[in-house]
């Protein structure tokens, strides 16, 4: 793959929901008020969730080296923060950065180009022209939205993802170390790279790192980690050992990210 494509596949990574907001009402239920309502109560019945905050460290680089069918490939991405910790902006190599602007209660991207409504505590509640389309969470973990198709999380008390559930019964089950997520690690899909791009707009991360990544008991991903004398992640190393069907579609992958800060 050339460097070129990266970045769009980066950038359509931004949002779980980058969508047409045509899609809000469920194929299955209608009309939206009561899908919504459905949600809810699907939140409501989720247990609490007890997670301590987790300080996010500020990684400035990652670089990338990943062999994918014997294929050897290299590409860094760059960030930058606002004072406040807030990811400014994410460059890949040479290109141009996509970079986020916060005001007056929106936050817009310069790649979709889109206002996102945030509340009180800067998560995403919505579209700022699109009335329909909703976020939920759980004591500030993102369980759902009301966007057809969109996968659903469920989290451990102590703040771990453990499932994310996709049409036609495909789900991702995680196990993790006992190291704390300094990272913003977030890994929902089987991408060709796993460093989230987001910051706490749409809730907030696991709290440890991951250790395994299965679909219906078959391992699809492994992980291994190092650390320099301040603790601080430097090194992933990524196994994708099988090569799933379907949504989960990829090939088997070593990939390493080197983490500077």
């Amino acid at each position: 793959m050339k460097k070129i494509h990266l970045i769009p596949a980066l950038f359509l990574g931004l949002f779980l929901s980058c969508k047409d907001s045509s899609q809000t009402v469920s194929p299955t239920v209608s009309p939206t008020i009561d899908y919504d309502a459905q949600i809810k109560e699907e939140i409501k019945n989720h247990v609490s969730i007890n997670a301590p905050v987790i300080e996010q460290n500020k990684v400035h680089n990652i670089g990338v080296n990943r062999i994918i069918e014997g294929r050897a490939t290299s590409y860094s991405f760059q960030y930058d923060y606002y004072a406040d910790g807030k990811i400014k902006s994410v460059g890949l190599d040479n290109q141009s950065p996509l970079e986020y602007t916060y005001k007056d209660g929106t936050l817009v991207d310069n790649y979709s180009k889109k206002s996102y409504l945030l509340d009180n505590a800067g998560l995403v509640q919505g579209f700022k022209d699109d009335s329909q389309t909703k976020f939920f969470y759980k004591d500030g973990f993102l369980l759902r939205t009301n966007i057809a198709n969109d996968p659903k999380y469920t989290y451990s008390q102590t703040g771990n993802l453990l499932t994310a559930s996709f049409p036609g019964n495909n789900v991702l089950n995680y196990e993790y170390t006992d190291y704390p997520n300094t990272v913003r690690q977030e890994i929902l899909k089987m991408l060709e790279y796993s460093n989230s791009v987001r910051d706490l707009y749409l809730g907030r991360y696991s709290t440890n790192l991951i250790k395994i990544i299965k679909n219906n008991n078959t391992t699809l991903m492994t992980f291994e980690y190092e650390f320099d004398n301040q603790k601080r992640v430097t090194k992933i190393t990524m196994n994708r050992t099988t090569t799933p069907v379907g949504t989960f579609g990829a090939a088997p992958a070593i990939i390493e990210y080197n983490l500077s800060y």
